[in-house]
């Protein structure tokens, strides 16, 4: 039987070397810890088809989980992981270990330590990592990197382009669609004259010749002024008087006057990008003789401006045969005036008020656009007015021939408007109201989604053709010396015929047609129709 002593030593022994064995155990997996940790993997060299970045998957503060084997991914997004600098690559990177369930604040706290004291703590770790790996790679790389450089100068020589465009279209559009008396320092306290200057031309009864005026270039407003000259002689003459006004900074060469034998031009240079530009007003006083027997006229006086104004008030019958006048935005007022050819006033976004013009062998024009009209006592061989947005007034207007009236947008008010060979009215979303009066010819007042309500006289026996007619909107004409078929219709709505019982005759009738016959059926035709509103006849002696 074995000693107690001694089998306690053998036991001692056992346990010592078992100890001993768990002791080498620990420290050779320390050992493989430590290669592993200290010791870098070497990979291949990063290609351009795997030179990309990975998102790492869901992760907690110091667990890893479902590493794949053949993914890499930089210790910035696993706090507490040791990094291994990989070298064999074109730039040095931060890759980790392929590492599969570890807890990293038990098994590495010294790397810990280490990566805090060398980048002062986690955040700055990670921002320094992150920069690292998202260096571009390779040739390809600095390619790609030269192509967004050049196409972003490309995208913003571009947009410069663009938005340089839109400026000056702005200022393009400013400076041509705006009134020049926009212009700087526009009003007659900040001017002074800077030309004041006269010109005479000779009215000759052998080589009578026109004469024109032009006030047009870099000219800011132009204020045109026709007046009487005195009781004249034989050698009467048209005298122009220039003065022109500028701002008191302008430049003394700026304005300059072109004297020809039949024409006078006034222009002022400007810059052309200049803004805002100075103020240059030219007022033109243009003398014309009164006519008298046996003594010479001027053909033609023909004025064209930029805006502004024109003005002849109150001269009588001057010693001139037509009277043409073009103006651009400019507003034009005539007041007693008569030539002995023809009047034509064309006038852009102006207003046009005419009383008293006479035009003796000539026809009278009165055209504008986006402004009214207004005429009264005007007497020629044809009158012609049109405009467009602006309403048309048209009284006491006689004319030899035949009286035009057109406008769009706007109505036309008549008062005793009388042609000779025909009234023609006519307008669009615009009421016609009013009497004409025609000896012969046709009489038409026509228009669109508005009312009429018209008397249409008939001077003497001659055969006319009256048409009245609307749509969308209500007629009411009544005649008076007026013979002939009558047909009065509409659609969707009812027509009304009245009059003198012995000399109507209706051989059609219905809830929206009446046709038939009033006194003679061969002096004329009537014409009175509308849609989807009533019509109203009412037929006098």
């Amino acid at each position: 039987m074995p000693h107690p002593k001694s089998h306690q030593k053998a036991h001692t022994r056992r346990g010592n070397g078992i100890s001993k064995r768990r002791s080498q155990q620990q420290l050779q997996q320390a050992q493989h810890s430590q290669q592993v940790s200290h010791e870098p993997e070497e990979f291949p060299p990063l290609s351009d088809a795997s030179d990309h970045q990975y998102m790492p998957p869901p992760y907690s503060a110091n667990t890893l989980i479902s590493i794949s084997q053949d993914e890499f991914y930089h210790p910035a997004s696993f706090p507490g992981y040791a990094a291994v600098q990989l070298a064999n690559g074109e730039e040095t990177q931060s890759l980790l270990p392929r590492v599969t369930h570890t807890r990293a604040s038990d098994r590495y706290p010294q790397q810990q330590q280490q990566q805090q004291q060398q980048y002062g703590g986690y955040g700055r770790a990670r921002t320094h990592i992150r920069r690292a790996v998202r260096r571009p790679r390779g040739r390809s790389s600095r390619c790609a990197r030269c192509c967004g450089w050049l196409l972003g100068c490309i995208c913003f020589a571009l947009g410069a382009m663009i938005v340089g465009t839109f400026i000056a279209a702005v200022l393009f559009v400013s400076r041509h669609a705006f009134p020049p008396s926009w212009d700087w320092q526009c009003s007659p306290d900040s001017l002074v004259v800077h030309t004041d200057r006269s010109f005479t031309f000779a009215l000759s009864p052998s080589s009578p010749q026109p004469l024109r005026i032009e006030s047009i270039d870099g000219i800011s407003v132009s204020d045109i002024q026709i007046l009487r000259a005195g009781a004249g002689t034989a050698d009467a003459n048209v005298t122009v008087q220039a003065i022109v006004e500028a701002s008191r900074g302008a430049a003394p060469d700026l304005v300059s006057i072109e004297y020809d034998d039949r024409l006078l031009t006034v222009r002022a240079v400007r810059p052309r990008w200049e803004w805002p530009r100075d103020c240059v007003r030219a007022r033109l006083l243009v003398h014309v003789p009164a006519h008298a027997d046996r003594l010479p006229q001027l053909p033609r006086l023909h004025i064209q401006t930029g805006f502004g104004q024109l003005r002849a008030l109150d001269l009588g019958t001057l010693a001139l045969g037509d009277l043409h006048v073009q103006m651009h935005s400019g507003s034009a007022l005539l007041r007693d005036v008569g030539v002995l050819g023809g009047v034509h006033v064309l006038t852009s976004n102006g207003r046009i008020n005419a009383t008293g013009v006479a035009a003796g062998d000539g026809a009278a024009e009165f055209v504008s656009t986006n402004a009214a009209l207004a005429l009264d006592g005007i007497r020629a061989t044809e009158v012609s007015v049109a405009t467009t947005n602006g309403m048309v007034r048209a009284a006491n207007v006689l004319a030899a021939r035949r009286v035009v009236l057109h406008t769009a947008n706007a109505p036309v008010v008549l008062q005793r408007v009388e042609g000779g060979h025909g009234v023609q009215a006519m307008t669009s979303n615009g009421s016609i109201r009013g009497n004409v009066a025609a000896s012969s010819g046709t009489i038409g007042l026509t228009t669109t989604n508005a009312a009429v309500d018209v008397h249409v006289e008939g001077i003497g026996n001659s055969t006319r053709t009256v048409r009245v007619a609307s749509t969308n909107a209500s007629v009411k004409a009544e005649f008076t010396g007026i013979r002939g078929l009558f047909n009065v219709h509409t659609s969707n709505a009812r027509v009304a015929v009245s009059g003198p019982t012995d000399l109507i005759r209706i051989k059609q009738s219905s809830t929206g047609l009446k046709s038939g016959s009033l006194g003679d059926a061969s002096a004329g035709h009537i014409d009175v129709g509308s849609t989807n509103a009533q019509v109203n006849v009412l037929f006098n002696r």
